[in-house]
């Protein structure tokens, strides 16, 4: 376990209206989040991976989130990008940064798995398409959010809990302190 995230229940909702608890123990679903934003390349560039993953588990107990922290994210927009990448899975509008604060999330594209009981099981990157900023394999040679999925589905440790991710920094607003 790397962090227990299920704190006090929130709702967020997506591109489409609807609500989702993302951080929900009451139930039995795991839930991959994984943080986007709409011009971020190496975040593009694995949604084709994305779709997979999901269609892969979609018989599973996974539910798969697109979590978008951006501050000026507009809701046309965010649709838009869904709509361009062929994005099935919700996409959550986090322009707060609640969610992102929430996990500690760093770049886009970064991965959660996290348990039916709020726990994070996984963090880091979808694969190894990419070995640094702007340098692109052809194809990835590991594939690291599958793993995690797989053995936490099987009730296996996760081998590698943490990967770094590489791609777009979040980032965050700054929080103004009142002086006294």
């Amino acid at each position: 376990m790397i962090q227990d995230v299920a704190e006090a229940q929130s709702v967020w909702e997506d591109t489409d209206g609807r609500q989702h608890s993302l951080f929900d123990s009451s139930d039995s679903r795991y839930r991959v989040l994984t943080f986007v934003t709409t011009d971020c390349p190496i975040a593009n560039a694995c949604q084709p991976e994305l779709s997979r993953l999901c269609e892969l588990y979609s018989e599973a107990n996974v539910d798969f989130y697109q979590v978008n922290s951006t501050q000026s994210a507009t809701p046309g927009a965010a649709k838009e990008h869904v709509e361009s990448y062929g994005i099935s899975m919700p996409m959550i509008l986090d322009s707060d940064q609640s969610i992102a604060r929430r996990v500690n999330a760093k770049v886009t594209p970064e991965a959660f798995v996290i348990s039916p009981v709020g726990d994070v099981l996984y963090r880091g990157r979808i694969n190894e398409l990419y070995a640094g900023y702007g340098k692109r394999r052809r194809e990835a040679t590991t594939h690291d959010l599958r793993d995690a999925i797989a053995a936490a589905l099987a009730g296996e440790p996760i081998a590698s809990p943490e990967t770094e991710p590489v791609g777009c920094f979040i980032q965050y607003e700054r929080k103004e302190h009142a002086v006294r």
